[in-house]
């Protein structure tokens, strides 16, 4: 007989949408000899518990399989009869990059996920069970950060109705140097998440505001049509506000566009179509559409 582990691991961002670990490593693990080892109770996950190498090391002898998530966080392992059916599994998870991470970053970060029972279901010649797991939002942006990482979630809405506006170009900007940190699409709902390496300063350049360390950029934002035409842009002061100084690792930043007040009187706006048409008038004109 076989056995055989489907699931998957994802993450939480900012409580706003889930983050598939993709190519993270899983690990499944005899339980030690002695059951006083395991980790917090059988079946209960709570957050990711980091492990020094040392402890890793340590328990490599029980290593049962493993395997690397796909892009969507699914896994698939297997492995031969080699434990008794209702011994406890202990489940652990290595991430050495997410998306956005920067190349060449060399980290290998090992986390225990925590200890459970799966049920076992038997078909044909193998026993099959399901496991997921999903990592609080918290935890998830301390590790982003670790990895210098940063994501930044959210919807673009019309200022006036909050209509979603979709099929457009959001860019994030760094208000302390002007660069572009990072860009992605909106979907038809408006929804985007931005994802960029990012570095946080040294410590004695690290921003401090109302009583907590603030490591990341301060960010403003643009929004282009598909074809790469501006379509509205925040001032470089934004950046200053106080809920885009210093952004965390995982971010929620909803935007609602204004247009410019020339443009405000000519064509009511409610949602992305009406936008582009009037950038690309714009761009007949010779103009660029700012607010």
């Amino acid at each position: 007989m076989s056995y055989q582990l489907i699931g998957n691991v994802s993450a939480l961002i900012c409580d706003d949408g889930i983050e598939p670990l993709a190519h993270a490593t899983l690990k499944v693990y005899l339980p030690p000899i002695h059951t006083a080892q395991l980790p917090a109770r059988n079946g209960v996950f709570r957050e990711p518990q980091a492990l020094p190498e040392a402890q890793v090391a340590a328990k490599a002898d029980r290593l049962l399989a493993s395997v690397k998530l796909d892009v969507e966080g699914n896994f698939r392992l297997s492995w031969q009869e080699m434990h008794l059916f209702t011994e406890p599994l202990e489940i652990d998870i290595c991430i050495e990059n997410v998306a956005g991470s920067r190349k060449g970053l060399s980290v290998s970060l090992h986390f225990n996920l925590g200890v459970f029972v799966p049920h076992w279901r038997r078909s044909k010649e193998r026993y099959i069970a399901a496991f997921a797991y999903i990592i609080p939002s918290e935890c998830w942006t301390s590790i982003r950060h670790r990895l210098q990482s940063w994501a930044i979630t959210g919807v673009l809405r019309h200022y006036r109705n909050h209509s979603p506006i979709g099929r457009v170009l959001v860019q994030a900007f760094n208000a302390r140097n002007g660069k572009k940190l990072g860009e992605a699409f909106a979907n038809e709902q408006g929804r985007f998440r931005i994802r960029f390496a990012f570095e946080p300063p040294h410590r004695h350049l690290l921003l401090v505001r109302n009583g907590q360390i603030r490591t990341g950029p301060d960010v403003f934002f643009k929004v282009l049509t598909i074809e790469g035409f501006l379509l509205w842009s925040e001032d470089r002061s934004e950046g200053l506000r106080d809920d885009r100084l210093g952004v965390p690792a995982c971010s929620k930043q909803d935007i609602f566009i204004k247009p410019s007040p020339i443009l405000k009187s000519m064509i009511p706006l409610s949602g992305w179509r009406q936008l582009v048409q009037i950038a690309r008038l714009r761009r007949g004109a010779g103009g660029v559409m700012v607010s």
